[in-house]
C-alpha cells in the first residue's frame, strides 16, 4: 500500500503537524554545512508525537566539500538516526556542484559509511537519467520531483505521468492544500508500506512474523509443491515490487530492477526457489510478476498495511 505525506522546510514554519492529515512527514534539517533549519526540530518531534512517519533531508549545495557536507547533517541529526529515513536533495538552485555528479555519490556513501542507511536521493524528472545511475550504484530509492501544474491540490492515488519511470517516491505538487494549514506544501506519495519505511530508516528493523489465513490453505500448498521459497510480486495499483520470503514471513522492498535481480541472483545461488506471483497463480492474470490483491497477500505468512 502506498502512504501519502509531505516535506516541509522553514517555508512552513509553524505549522500544526498534528493538525496536517499525512502519513508520514520529511522535514529539511540541513543544507551545505553552514545551515540548520531552525524550525525543524520543533517540527520533527511535533510530528513524532502525532504518530506520523518520519524522514529528514539534506540539500546539497556544494560548500565545505562532499564529506564536510555528509558530516554536518549526520551530526545535526544524530537523535533522529534509526526511526527517520533519511533523504538528499540534489537539484540546480543553490547548488554550485549541480552537474558533479561525483560530488553527489561522494556526499551518499559518506552518509551510508556512517550511519549505515542508505538515503533517498531527490531529484528533478529532467535530471532522472543521470542521477538513476548513482542511485543504482549505491542501491538507493528515488524520490523524483515532477509536476502537472501549479494548480491546488489535495492528495492524488495516481499522480500525473505516474508509471512513465520507476522511483520509490513521487513529488507531484508544490501547491498542496490539506486541513490544518493554509499554505502551500509539497505532496508525495511513497510506493511502499510503513514496515518498508522503517527498513529505510533502520536496515535492522525487523516485520513481525504472521501466520497466513486459513482461506489461502491451496495457495500455500501449492508453493510447497513448487518448492517456493520466494514470491517475487507487485502491489496491486503501485508500483512498489517486493521479494517475499514465505518461510521467514518477511518481505522486502526492492527499489529498482538491477536491485531485483541481482537478490533474485543471489538467492538462487543459495538454494532459494525464487517465482513470481503469476507463477504461483498457474500463470493467471497480466504478464509480469502479478498484482498481488490485499486479500492474496496472506499467502506470504505477512502483511502489508
Amino acid at each position: 500500500m502506498a502512504l501519502n505525506g509531505i516535506d516541509i522546510s522553514s517555508h512552513q514554519t509553524g505549522i500544526n503537524l498534528a493538525a496536517v492529515p499525512a502519513d508520514f512527514v520529511i522535514v529539511k534539517t540541513t543544507q551545505g554545512n553552514w545551515y540548520v533549519n531552525p524550525d525543524a526540530d520543533r517540527a520533527y518531534q511535533q510530528a513524532k508525537r502525532a504518530g506520523r512517519l518520519l524522514g529528514v533531508y539534506h540539500y546539497i549545495d556544494g560548500s565545505g566539500g562532499a564529506q564536510a557536507e555528509a558530516d554536518y547533517f549526520i551530526d545535526q541529526c544524530r537523535g533522529y538516526l534509526g526511526e527517520a529515513l533519511l533523504a538528499v536533495d540534489w537539484e540546480v538552485d543553490d547548488n554550485r556542484v549541480w552537474g558533479d555528479l561525483t560530488y553527489l555519490e561522494q556526499v551518499v556513501r559518506r552518509i551510508i559509511a556512517r550511519t549505515g542507511v542508505k538515503p533517498l536521493i531527490y531529484t528533478m524528472q529532467n535530471s532522472y537519467t543521470a542521477v538513476k545511475p548513482v542511485a543504482d550504484r549505491l542501491d538507493c530509492g528515488l524520490w523524483v520531483a515532477q509536476y502537472a501544474n501549479y494548480t491546488p491540490t489535495g492528495y492524488q492515488p495516481h499522480p500525473w505521468n505516474e508509471g512513465a519511470y520507476a522511483c520509490a517516491m513521487r513529488q507531484y505538487s508544490s501547491a498542496g492544500r490539506l486541513p490544518g494549514y493554509g499554505g502551500n506544501l509539497d505532496l508525495n506519495l511513497a510506493y511502499f508500506d510503513r514496515d518498508a519505511w522503517k527498513r529505510y530508516a533502520n536496515p535492522n528493523h525487523k516485520v513481525p512474523n504472521r501466520k497466513p489465513a486459513a482461506n489461502t490453505a491451496a495457495t500455500i500448498n501449492k508453493e510447497i509443491q513448487m518448492g517456493t521459497t520466494h514470491i517475487i510480486f507487485k502491489l496491486a495499483n503501485s508500483q512498489a515490487c517486493y521479494i517475499a520470503n514465505i518461510l521467514a514471513g518477511t518481505y522486502q522492498l526492492m527499489p529498482n530492477m538491477d536491485v531485483l535481480n541481482t537478490r533474485k541472483y543471489v538467492l538462487e545461488k543459495a538454494g532459494a526457489k525464487v517465482r513470481t506471483w503469476r507463477e504461483v497463480n498457474g500463470n493467471n492474470g497480466p504478464a509480469g510478476f502479478g498484482d498481488v490483491a490485499k486479500n492474496d497477500l496472506a499467502a506470504f505468512g505477512v502483511e502489508i498495511k
